[in-house]
């Protein structure tokens, strides 16, 4: 079997759809996507809380189909991975993709299986890195591109590259931007890859912490945040994911948009309504927000 190109495994969401959009415009060649998730059918996301209606996740395969790509779903590539490739791939590159890979399949390709992922690892393993990242209120991201091995989002690390998450960016920005960062970060180490003499350097296992998927406590903020902490999280969110809610001294609040925030505002008050939009009272400082007192 001759080389080809890349061996992509992809995942439902924006990270992935715009990773794969610039790789194909910016990085080596494509031969085959395989992805899982939510493929070209939308799924309506249960109205859990805090999604208070149905919300559309649109898949990868529009983008793979938009630029010709060839695409595998997971369960009959996991059937019979070599027999799915009419070549062997260079490289395998993993976008979000929310299942395991086996030491088997990160060995097909012949320069090995490498990972995009949104933090600087150690740090933020497991599938929604960005979500922790607002969620603790964190003032710098990054990007890693890792070898794949089976312990997920612990391989050896071949680049990483620095963010600022700026204070009001939402979700769906940051996944564009941590993408584009991420595919520019692994185009610029292909050509090491590909002479097979590129830098890894071990994870640092001390510093390591890994984060699983959200449930529904981890959407709830409360006033024992401080203001810059809940307006990071809340920005990144509401628009996204719908209306959050604020467990505040003396109230529960839904939230439907964020307006601002004061780190020096002492307010005697828990809460300050002004019509539709209310001033609440975090710790330290105060938020001021669109939303309902429930």
């Amino acid at each position: 079997m001759a080389k080809c190109g890349l061996l992509v495994f992809a995942g439902p969401g924006v990270f992935a759809r715009h990773a794969l959009s610039r790789l194909v415009r910016h990085g080596p060649a494509i031969d085959t996507v395989v992805w899982s998730g939510y493929g070209n059918v939308s799924k309506h996301v249960d109205s859990r809380f805090p999604v208070n209606r149905p919300r559309s996740l649109p898949g990868i395969i529009d983008t793979a189909v938009e630029f010709g790509l060839s695409t595998v779903p997971w369960a009959e590539f996991l059937a019979h991975p070599a027999g799915r490739l009419e070549s062997i791939p260079r490289c395998g590159l993993v976008l979000c993709f929310p299942r395991r890979l086996s030491a088997e399949i990160a060995a097909l390709p012949a320069y090995g299986c490498f990972n995009i992922h949104p933090s600087l690892l150690p740090r933020y393993r497991g599938p929604s890195p960005l979500f922790w990242q607002f969620y603790n209120g964190e003032r710098d991201g990054g990007v890693t591109v890792h070898r794949v091995t089976e312990n997920i989002d612990a391989g050896p690390v071949i680049a990483q590259r620095r963010m600022v998450l700026h204070a009001g960016l939402d979700h769906a920005q940051a996944q564009c931007r941590f993408a584009t960062l991420g595919v520019d970060l692994f185009v610029d180490c292909y050509p090491q890859i590909a002479a097979g003499h590129a830098s890894v350097v071990s994870q640092h296992e001390p510093d390591a912490s890994y984060y699983p998927a959200p449930i529904e406590r981890d959407w709830l903020i409360t006033h024992e945040w401080s203001a810059e902490r809940a307006y990071r999280f809340i920005s990144a969110m509401v628009a996204e994911c719908g209306p959050l809610r604020m467990r505040t001294e003396n109230a529960l609040v839904e939230i439907s948009a964020m307006h601002g925030f004061d780190v020096d505002m002492v307010q005697a008050d828990p809460l300050a309504a002004f019509g539709d939009v209310l001033r609440i009272r975090c710790c330290p400082g105060t938020i001021t927000v669109s939303g309902l007192v429930l």
